[in-house]
């Protein structure tokens, strides 16, 4: 499975300088989906990659938003991205026409909480439209990723506090608080475990 910063990285290049709507539509979609795949992977004890890769999208969204990973109203974002893919899917040749684009401004304008700068209401360039949307259905995946991974991390390292609370030796040889050791151990583990994402 591909590292969360190269699909990061790959994603914002493609925005930066992708011109092509088909081409950016297509792979940002495949970026989000991977995104998801990853967040999904880090939540459920028995994940498997083959299995992920099954799942829609939106059913991807769904088992992250019972789960707690995603906010319920960000449903309709990844709805609109996924319309979006499947109009370019099934016509290679189509355009994000300004109808779609208005709509798109409306969603995530309207969105609490707020997910773009208020200025956004006064962009007109549909590009520039979908471009937010799929960055905002991005860093909403990117989002739940990097916090399944501090929950795990998290889970592992309060296992280790149960473990030690029963034998006295360790406890008996604590010299911090135990939220700073386990702030700590959660930090340490997570920089050797996932690299760039921190504990907050």
């Amino acid at each position: 499975m591909k590292k969360h910063a190269d699909i990061e990285k790959d994603f914002f290049n493609l925005i930066d300088i992708e011109d092509e709507y088909l081409s950016l539509v297509v792979k940002c979609h495949y970026s989000i989906d991977k995104m998801l795949d990853k967040a999904l992977f880090e939540s459920l004890p028995q994940a498997s990659s083959i299995e992920l890769k099954r799942i829609s999208l939106l059913l991807k969204v769904d088992f992250l938003t019972a789960i707690g990973g995603l906010r319920p109203h960000t449903r309709k974002i990844f709805e609109l991205a996924n319309t979006v893919r499947n109009k370019f899917a099934h016509d290679p040749y189509a355009e994000f026409d300004y109808k779609t684009a208005e709509k798109a401004k409306l969603l995530l304008s309207s969105h609490q909480p707020v997910l773009v700068p208020g200025s956004f209401k006064d962009e007109s360039d549909p590009k520039n439209i979908l471009k937010t949307v799929l960055s905002v259905c991005f860093l909403q995946a990117s989002v739940a990723y990097e916090n399944s991974c501090r929950q795990k991390i998290s889970n592992i390292v309060a296992h280790q506090f149960v473990k030690e609370a029963l034998n006295p030796a360790q406890r008996s040889a604590r010299t911090i608080t135990v939220e700073d050791d386990f702030k700590a151990r959660c930090e340490n583990m997570l920089s050797e475990r996932y690299p760039g994402i921190r504990f907050v």
